[in-house]
């Protein structure tokens, strides 16, 4: 069955106080088509709305800033072959934003411009034979360069990745690292010296569900799997072994999440479904 709408609640253990967080519609096709977030109080924190065109491409977005109030309004516009050729943005204010999308056999630029035709930011990601993004620059309105970021891959996998200054020195260093099953097992951050300063490294039960993570030296992320109760409970500690938290996540028979439970609140999903086509 499809997915009609989600409804969040949240119970606060302390009073427990039970209140909607969040509320979220779908339409036939699985596109999300309306996002509510609320405060404890019932009052909308903000709202989205998304349109779709018939080949389930977004044309619309607007995004409120409580019930009523437009914030913002996106309209995409997309190629012959279905590639994104246009977004323009309508600020509250009477303010405009026009992103076109420039392709080559290279890569791709990005070139936004206010109501006036002034350049706000040009963005350009450079490919490889394979599409994987090898340079990725930004360049501000003042033609301030504000990322540089510089990609190496082997077969297909992301294994170096450097920041630079508008200079072009080194900022910071990163590595990646795979198991043979292609999973990651390495994640480490090198200064420019290449002196490590930090470091993720994963573990995988025999299914290939990530059991551990390890930050460092600074704390671990365990996940645990019960499949008979359906649950999945992942527990962050230091790097002392104090739990710092612990989360219990329950799934339906479907692997919907229905609750979610930590040291402070439960959070529970409501799910409404389309009736099965007969």
């Amino acid at each position: 069955m499809e997915i009609k709408s989600v409804t969040q609640k949240t119970t606060i253990k302390e009073t427990g106080r039970t209140f909607t967080t969040a509320y979220t519609e779908y339409d036939d096709k699985g596109n999300e088509i309306l996002s509510i977030d609320y405060d404890d109080n019932g009052e909308v924190l903000s709202k989205n709305v998304t349109k779709y065109n018939e080949q389930g491409r977004r044309t619309e977005l607007t995004i409120f800033s409580d019930e009523e109030t437009v914030n913002e309004t996106h309209f995409y516009e997309y190629t012959p072959e279905g590639r994104a050729a246009k977004e323009t943005i309508e600020y509250e204010g009477g303010f405009k934003s026009v992103k076109t999308y420039q392709y080559t056999d290279g890569g791709l630029t990005l070139i936004t411009v206010d109501e006036d035709g002034n350049t706000e930011e040009t963005e350009k990601f450079a490919t490889d034979k394979d599409g994987n993004v090898t340079e990725h620059t930004v360049i501000d309105y003042n033609g301030e360069q504000t990322l540089h970021q510089m990609s190496e891959f082997a077969d297909g996998k992301l294994i170096i990745t450097k920041n630079l200054d508008r200079d072009g020195r080194e900022i910071d260093h990163r590595i990646y690292k795979y198991d043979e099953a292609g999973r990651m097992s390495f994640l480490g951050i090198l200064n420019p010296k290449k002196e490590l300063l930090d470091s993720h490294a994963y573990q995988y039960d025999d299914r290939g569900r990530e059991i551990l993570q390890t930050i460092g030296s600074r704390g671990k992320i365990t996940t645990e799997y019960n499949d008979e109760l359906r649950t999945v409970t992942v527990i962050t500690s230091t790097g002392t072994g104090n739990i710092v938290n612990q989360t219990v996540s329950t799934y339906n028979e479907d692997g919907k999440i229905v609750k979610e439970e930590d040291f402070n609140t439960v959070r529970e999903y409501e799910y409404s479904y389309f009736p099965m086509p007969e």
